[in-house]
């Protein structure tokens, strides 16, 4: 623990009892705005418009001369894979127009060089279009904070100009992410801490990390891209801009829309846990799309992003490999049937005396080669092969069997990787 750690959980409590106190008695809201796919900017703005007026518009979360910031996920150089950058736009547009003191701000994936990235035309556009700043967060101080209780890394390093911000507007995309299943407004949050403190929180826990960070900066509002669901660069259309001041229940809605139950997504149900919003829709106030249409639009969307390779399935063809379960999260097993389906059936078929250990009650077998998932599997290092981070990655338990395989002698983990290239300079970082 670091100096001063009493005065920042001190200062965690306050914040989380505030948050909490705050929206404890609302009935959470959701609004969707019917937009086309391929949309003229104005068609935008007036969404955007609608969707905030119909939750009570700017007045219901600040008041003119309030410091607002709008956090976009703005994760990578790749449009496909960031938010439609005229939401963030017209979200700045409409508080900037209200009175209130706009930042747009973001800290993108952590391998992402992110002085090249706020200089590219992209942003440089959307500051002339917005008319406030465009911050990149990695330059900009961060403070420690202590979560008391946590199940996560204990304390994170946030953006200060977040902490200080009197309202913080969520505007996610819609997208399938590789360890979560989602990434929308819970996710978002994360470009708000700095990439040291990820590293942490990938290795405790990810999915209770994400719900830590939104206790502390909890977006009263959140304004997010339906207008398409975002996959491996693939944009499918849904046709919608949706609004809410729970972020739970818009990720929970947005799960729903394609194809995942929300309560099977893990950082969300942690989320839920934790009593930041409501996951259960029949309980949410539903304004422009009915519970029966979202569920409708998952069963048509299901197959395209949220199919996962079943490690179940693929073990049971496998007589010579022995998956162990005890009790795994979802994460974890999406990232172990991606491995498997990678490596293929015909090089796992030849596998000699192989256990793959996944989950916390789950014991190696001896006298077999054991690979070992998870940090919460950490009790077994040394019993096999062990794949650190919680949930662990596609790409290093891929690596660990092709290692119990003989196919290779070592792998680097993804975050070995990032470490050796990271930008480590700034403050932020």
């Amino acid at each position: 623990m670091v100096a001063g750690s009493a005065h920042r959980a001190n200062r965690a409590e306050a914040i989380i009892s505030h948050n909490i106190k705050s929206e404890q008695c609302e009935l959470s809201k959701i609004t969707a705005v019917k937009i086309p796919n391929k949309s003229f900017d104005d068609e935008v703005m007036q969404a955007v418009r609608s969707a905030v007026d119909t939750m009570g518009g700017p007045g219901r979360f600040s008041n003119p001369g309030r410091k607002v910031l709008v956090k976009p996920n703005f994760c990578s150089y790749s449009t496909s894979a960031m938010v439609d950058r005229r939401i963030p736009w017209a979200v700045a547009r409409l508080f900037k127009d209200f009175g209130c003191d706009v930042k747009i701000g973001e800290n993108p994936v952590v391998d992402v060089p992110s002085r090249k990235m706020f200089s590219s035309p992209e942003i440089e556009q959307l500051r002339r279009a917005s008319g406030v700043p465009v911050l990149n967060l990695r330059e900009e101080e961060h403070v420690p904070i202590e979560v008391p209780g946590s199940r996560s890394c204990g304390w994170y390093a946030f953006a200060r100009i977040a902490l200080d911000s009197d309202l913080i507007v969520s505007v996610p995309a819609m997208r399938r992410h590789a360890l979560l299943g989602v990434t929308l407004s819970l996710k978002n949050m994360y470009g708000l801490v700095a990439p040291s403190t990820r590293h942490r929180v990938h290795r405790s826990s990810l999915n209770w990390g994400l719900a830590e960070i939104n206790q502390v900066l909890r977006p009263r509002l959140t304004v997010m891209d339906g207008i398409s669901i975002v996959h491996d660069g693939s944009l499918y259309p849904l046709g919608y801009i949706f609004a809410s001041d729970d972020s739970v229940a818009i990720d929970s809605l947005a799960a729903t829309c394609m194809g995942w139950e929300p309560m099977k997504i893990d950082h969300i149900r942690c989320a839920y846990e934790l009593g930041l919003g409501e996951i259960d829709l029949s309980k949410v106030e539903l304004s422009g799309l009915t519970l029966e249409d979202a569920k409708k639009l998952g069963e048509k969307n299901r197959e395209k992003v949220a199919e996962w390779p079943d490690p179940n399935e693929i073990a049971s063809q496998l007589e010579n490999i022995e998956l162990i379960k005890g009790e795994p999260c979802g994460s974890c097993l999406m990232s172990l049937g991606t491995a498997m389906k990678e490596i293929g059936i015909d090089k796992l078929a030849r596998a000699r005396g192989l256990a793959i250990v996944i989950g916390p009650k789950a014991i190696p077998r001896e006298g077999k080669k054991n690979v070992i998932v998870g940090r919460c599997s950490s009790a077994h290092d040394g019993e096999g092969i062990f794949v650190d981070f919680c949930p662990a990655y596609a790409s290093d338990i891929r690596g660990a069997i092709e290692q119990a395989l003989g196919e290779r002698e070592s792998f680097e983990t993804l975050w070995e990787a990032i470490l050796r290239t990271r930008e480590s300079d700034l403050p932020g970082a």
